[in-house]
């Protein structure tokens, strides 16, 4: 099955995401730089597709922002590319960001909003796939490794999906 964790970028990302000094502003940054990536694309404004390395950052943040919302837990895929005290970091980085709260007593509020996070890395995920728009998609198009990924990208998304608009 395919990973994010097998990919290159996959070691310096997670590193960066555990010695970041906000590892939800790097999440929401990376996440945000894919998003205009894609608009830019859609409206023309930009003829290259998203480089595969942004894709693979915003996989994994899609990962880490699923084991924050829904308690999902990767290190095993992480351990299989021989990343899982890596992961574990920026696991627990990822968390303790989402978890930082302002305020005092009852007037406390989370610093930042993990719904709103988990929908944008829903929406990042939707096109990693697509060939048109990244050159990770364009690379797996048509092959074992591309239908593995629309399967694993999809079951993120459901997951994601359902934390950020839970049907009652």
């Amino acid at each position: 099955m395919i990973s994010p964790f097998t990919f290159e970028p996959a070691r310096a990302f997670l590193l960066s995401v555990s010695k970041a000094e906000d590892a939800a502003v790097l999440l929401e940054t990376t996440l945000q730089a894919f998003a205009d990536a894609m608009y830019a694309i859609d409206d023309e404004v930009r003829t290259e597709r998203i480089p595969e390395d942004l894709c693979i950052e915003v996989w994994l943040c899609g990962m880490l922002l699923d084991a924050a919302a829904n308690n999902s837990d990767y290190a095993q895929e992480a351990a299989q590319a021989g990343l899982d005290d890596v992961y574990r970091t920026a696991d627990k980085a990822v968390r303790e960001a989402f978890a930082r709260t302002t305020g005092m007593l009852f007037f406390k509020k989370p610093l930042h909003d993990l719904r709103e996070a988990a929908s944008l890395a829903d929406d990042c995920l939707l096109m990693i796939e697509h060939e048109d728009y990244t050159e990770l998609g364009k690379r797996l198009a048509g092959t074992e490794a591309g239908g593995e990924l629309i399967d694993a990208v999809s079951d993120l998304n459901i997951r994601l999906e359902d934390f950020c608009d839970p049907q009652t």
